[in-house]
């Protein structure tokens, strides 16, 4: 969708995510559409990499 430079050695970017989503196991799938709004700073991670964290604990 778009990168943005904030200034301050920050940038933004918007992504368009498309999937399948199996609710429940052996159910039919479902499309998902989302948008994920990623940040960093361009001095703390390496050149091209755009960490993503989950929310979510582990099963």
């Amino acid at each position: 969708m778009g990168i943005e430079d904030r200034g301050d050695n920050e940038y933004a970017a918007s992504v368009r995510f498309h999937s399948l989503l199996h609710e429940v196991q052996d159910g039919a799938a479902e499309p998902v559409t989302e948008i994920w709004n990623l940040s960093r700073n361009t001095r703390s991670v390496k050149s091209g990499y755009w960490p993503v964290f989950s929310n979510y604990p582990d099963d």
